[in-house]
């Protein structure tokens, strides 16, 4: 379980920490790019970051599944990860879609608002599994 637990939080941790870098510097970026090249930089960008968190996102799904698997305890966290899942692929996918066509400030801030839930959420679960961590392994 040990094992399991701490490349779930390593995946929750770094995801985390891309996500505050996405939310405070790459996405308000976006509306500075030239209309002009902005939907070649936007489609390098989204292939780019691609590469980097879907790895940390399959390890973080399949080690949660696993430990649900094995502790129920988890399954606040595992319900937290599914939101974030659906928003991510229903809402803002959708949203990176038509921006890959079209420079649009309006979608910006959207993409730039609503990922602030995501952000929230993705945080939120690493406390609740600092929490765990403490109350089970710590104590």
């Amino acid at each position: 379980m040990e094992f399991f637990f701490s490349i779930h939080i390593i995946c929750n941790s770094v995801l985390v920490g891309i996500l505050f870098v996405t939310q405070l510097i790459t996405y308000p970026s976006f509306l500075a790019v030239d209309s002009h090249t902005f939907i070649g930089f936007h489609k390098r960008y989204t292939m780019n970051i691609s590469f980097i968190v879907i790895p940390f996102m399959v390890g973080e799904l399949f080690s949660l599944i696993y430990l649900n698997y094995i502790d129920s305890d988890l399954f606040l966290s595992l319900m937290i990860l599914l939101v974030i899942w659906l928003f991510t692929f229903i809402i803002l996918v959708p949203i990176h879609n038509k921006l890959s066509l079209k420079h649009n400030i309006s979608l910006i801030n959207r993409l730039i608002d609503y990922n602030w839930f995501r952000t929230i959420l993705w945080t939120v679960k690493l406390i609740i599994l600092f929490y765990f961590f403490y109350d089970k392994v710590i104590t």
